[in-house]
């Protein structure tokens, strides 16, 4: 298999670096991009096919703007160009493309007719199965995560989720256990960006996350879990797990970008200003989550460029310049069926902009029964902050009646339990902090303790008084 291969060609490049490029070819295709780019530095020429190579290792670790500088050593060909195209910003990546084809009258490189198949996931996934009949795996990989891409790209998440995984069987079956990981990882983040299944990623995610992981594949678990926490509330461990993601890759410097205001604007603690957006999905949710801190801030939004942003995001960017209820209604069905969290969002702000109360209320109740269905704890507590203020309140008290704690008075121990302080539990729970301190000092009563970490610690340790929460 690939592993094999590789290891046997890694072998002879120790003995004679005239192996290195082979080895370094057989490395990629094995998915051991560290190994490559480690065993390329014995190659007797660093020009040529070395600089070929070394382009191909350097873009697997995210590293685009390092790999278009290897190739300005590389020869010219089909194979060059392809890695030109898979380089290039998206913004001059047309125009390379137009002109690459102007230069080929026949285009019967395999790798190159993928690269030009652009961001269709159609044509990609048509290239990814001739690159497999050329037995160029390398290329067949690439596809199958440009298409990823591109679908997730698109806002079709679920679609997504469902080419990682099968694409992470083929790599698996291959032995290409890089490969594997990496999609594993990008099926995490679409799940979680959906709002599917948050605690079951989470594990999922950790499970991965406890292997050393190349680069892309660790970061993408990485925020995967960092939103997943942040949304189901645990606000403390998502901002220190970001500490962790402040050398990612280049191709992913936007999404973490995006993840670090998004978890403080979750957190009750938005930044200044949103992240410079991007193109694609993420670069369209830095601008919503931008809408969000200026609405909460009463600051002016960065405009957004007229690019061509997915559907949904389209649609809740216009919502927000009109800032009228009806388009924020259109915007939330756009996301319906496709990320559960942004169709709350636009909920949250139809009831925001609604002239009558009882329509506020309506999409409330709508947002707080949609994040409870998912486990986006923090915008359910959003939603019911904002019942609040329309007199609409929900009875949390046990029916156990006596003594005991209230499942409200339990909810937040827990949370103290957590560690998070009484601000964070407001935040989450969508409560004033002066009425987490009163469940505090009521728990504290009832519990018999004389600090709210006794209480909490009590009732960790005799769970029956924590009410059927």
């Amino acid at each position: 298999g690939p592993q094999t291969r590789a290891e046997a060609l890694l072998l002879a490049a120790e003995l004679d670096g005239a192996h290195a490029v082979a080895a370094a070819r057989a490395a990629l295709e094995a998915g051991r991009t560290n190994a490559a780019l480690a065993v390329l530095d014995r190659a007797p020429d660093q020009t040529g096919e070395t600089a070929v190579v070394r382009a191909w290792a350097l873009l697997a670790v995210g590293e685009a703007p390092r790999a278009r500088a290897a190739l300005e050593a590389a020869p010219e060909g089909p194979e060059t160009d392809q890695l030109r195209l898979l380089c290039a910003p998206a913004g001059d990546r047309d125009a390379l493309a137009d002109r690459i084809r102007a230069a080929y009258p026949v285009i019967d490189h395999p790798g190159l007719a993928a690269a030009l198949a652009g961001d269709d996931p159609d044509a990609l996934a048509h290239a990814e199965a001739l690159a497999r009949d050329a037995g160029d795996a390398t290329t067949a990989a690439w596809c199958a995560w440009s298409r990823v891409i591109a679908l997730a790209d698109a806002a079709r998440l679920v679609e997504a989720e469902a080419v990682a995984h099968e694409a992470a069987d083929r790599a698996g079956a291959d032995g290409a256990y890089s490969w594997q990981t990496r999609f594993l990882a990008a099926a995490a983040w679409c799940l979680v960006l959906s709002g599917t299944g948050l605690d079951n990623v989470i594990a999922a995610a950790q499970s991965l996350a406890d292997h050393a992981l190349p680069a892309v594949a660790d970061t993408l678990i990485a925020a995967s879990i960092t939103l997943a926490e942040a949304d189901t509330g645990a606000l403390g461990a998502a901002r220190a797990r970001l500490t962790r993601l402040h050398d990612a890759p280049a191709a992913l410097d936007g999404l973490v970008a995006w993840l670090d205001h998004e978890t403080a604007w979750l957190d009750g603690q938005p930044g200044p200003e949103a992240p410079e957006a991007r193109p694609g999905l993420v670069g369209g949710l830095a601008h919503i989550t931008g809408r969000w801190i200026a609405y909460d801030t009463g600051t002016e939004p960065v405009p957004a460029d007229d690019a061509p942003w997915p559907a949904p995001v389209a649609s809740t960017l216009a919502a927000w310049d009109k800032a009228a209820p009806g388009p924020f209604a259109q915007a939330a069905t756009a996301w319906d069926g496709l990320a559960a969290r942004e169709q709350v969002r636009c909920l949250l702000a139809l009831a925001a902009h609604a002239g009558e109360p009882a329509a506020a209320v309506a999409a409330l109740e709508a947002a707080e029964r949609i994040a409870d269905e998912h486990g986006l704890i923090v915008l359910a507590g959003r939603a019911r902050r904002g019942l609040r203020k329309h007199d609409v309140r929900r009875d949390r008290r046990s029916a156990r009646g006596g003594g005991g704690l209230t499942d409200r008075e339990a909810e937040v121990l827990r949370h103290v339990a957590s560690g998070h302080p009484s601000r964070r539990i407001a935040e989450i729970l969508g409560i004033t902090a002066e009425t987490v301190e009163t469940h505090i000092r009521s728990g504290m009563r009832k519990l018999g303790a004389k600090t709210r970490t006794e209480a909490a610690v009590l009732l960790t340790a005799a769970p029956a008084e924590g009410g059927g929460a």
